[in-house]
């Protein structure tokens, strides 16, 4: 399985709860760009999950209707609740060949150490928009995965923009 994990784009500060903040007009337009890289380099996706939080879910929807991808988004909780394991057994039951997460920090952190190197410990940055690609050998266990690449918004977006 080709495992994609992305923190949620730019977002508003206050909201009347953590739940309900949205993604700014500028965080939609550097997602939007950010698609533009994704399909330059040939990504697609058959399943994307994301967190129940409004920012999450928002960044999970343009990124799917940048590339014109026509699948439902899926909810998995533990991607709010940062219940690691949950996360894990959310994603082996959904199956796919190329599967987007979508999230907050820390758990995306969290998430990514812990199937890189085996525990959460590990302290990988994921600015707004940020996106890991890992492939999975067999179920999603902790130390089960390889790096491929992990690319900024910037970096994306310039991916996006080349000639």
């Amino acid at each position: 399985m080709d495992l994609f994990l992305m923190r949620h784009g730019r977002a508003e500060h206050h909201a009347p709860s953590d739940a309900e903040r949205a993604l700014t007009a500028e965080g939609v337009e550097l997602l939007r760009g950010e698609a533009l890289g994704l399909k330059r380099l040939g990504v697609s996706f058959d399943a994307i999950l994301a967190s129940p939080m409004r920012r999450a879910q928002q960044t999970a929807a343009e990124i799917r209707d940048s590339l014109d991808l026509e699948i439902e988004i899926g909810t998995c909780r533990g991607l709010a609740s940062g219940e690691h394991d949950q996360v894990l057994i959310e994603l082996g039951a959904y199956g796919g060949e190329s599967v987007l997460l979508v999230g907050h920090l820390p758990l995306i952190s969290e998430l990514a150490s812990r199937l890189l190197y085996g525990d959460e410990r590990g302290d990988i940055s994921f600015e707004p928009g940020s996106l890991l690609h890992l492939s999975i050998d067999r179920a999603p266990q902790p130390s089960c995965s390889a790096l491929h690449w992990h690319l900024t918004p910037k970096q994306l977006l310039l991916i996006g923009e080349a000639d």
